[in-house]
């Protein structure tokens, strides 16, 4: 278990997450954060290169799983609109809705990955739990407040790599 705000593997979007990638690593479980990570609060149906994205990994052989701190029931459905299983209040980044996803999958936590927008909850909760953690730059990142987190985030990153000598892959 480690305690790392990096990532192992860094994104501009979602979408560049490939299934050739992702069975080059022999990930078979793809846990994903849903808010401005899938799509934006604000959109009722995930975006429609998503929609192919995740049917190009599910051909693949690879589950993803909407692996969410929501409380509201958006991610179930969200889910059922990708045709894909859900675990909500997941409580990142506690490692228990990582223990509860290789519950679900019977797939062990070496072979999951988890992308997400937020360092302090995706990825360092995916570092955590020994799931390869992948940082997917937000879709919003304009919006003052998740700006200001964005630039944080940015910045704890490249002090981690600086001072902890952490390396990470490029998407």
């Amino acid at each position: 278990m480690s305690f790392s705000f990096v990532p192992r593997v860094m994104a501009k979007k979602l979408t560049d997450v490939t299934p050739a990638f992702l069975i080059s690593r022999d990930i078979k479980v793809l846990l994903c954060d849903l808010d401005n990570t899938i799509s934006l609060k604000r959109h009722a149906v995930p975006p429609e290169k998503v929609m192919q994205w995740a049917n190009e990994l599910g051909s693949a052989g690879i589950e993803i799983i909407i692996f969410s701190n929501n409380r509201h029931g958006r991610a179930r459905k969200t889910a059922g609109q990708l045709g894909v299983r859900c675990l909500e209040r997941v409580g990142k980044p506690r490692i228990g809705g990582f223990l509860e996803a290789e519950k679900l999958t019977g797939v062990t936590r070496g072979r999951m990955a988890l992308a997400g927008d937020q360092i302090f909850t995706d990825v360092l909760g995916a570092n955590r739990a020994d799931v390869t953690s992948i940082w997917v730059e937000p879709i919003n990142h304009r919006a003052p407040h998740l700006w200001l987190r964005f630039l944080v985030e940015r910045i704890v990153v490249a002090l981690s790599i600086l001072f902890g000598g952490c390396n990470y892959e490029k998407l």
